[in-house]
């Protein structure tokens, strides 16, 4: 569906799971993202959240660092398509 408002009620360390909670906003139009929080360890979880989400996005863009290898792709062009009938032993 879409999401235009998410609310996260508890910092989490891990940069990749804050992007994961955040990720669902702002696809089909603008979103917001509103971290509650307490002074101290949460604050400075959520810092270090930011920071870490930083260094993966410039990983993501440097070449050196993360390279896109290409790959064959999933399906054929022109898959061919069967039926098969299968027996199935009753389980108990």
């Amino acid at each position: 569906g879409e999401v235009d408002l998410i609310v996260n009620f508890d910092v989490v360390k891990s940069s990749i799971r804050s992007i994961q909670r955040s990720g669902r906003t702002g696809r089909a139009r603008v979103g917001r993202v509103i971290n509650l929080m307490s002074e101290g360890q949460e604050v400075r979880s959520f810092n270090e959240s930011k920071e870490n989400a930083k260094k993966i996005a410039r990983s993501l863009k440097d070449p050196k660092v993360f390279k896109f290898c290409p790959n064959d792709p999933m399906f054929p062009d022109e898959p061919e398509l069967f039926r098969q009938k299968m027996t199935v032993k009753a389980f108990h």
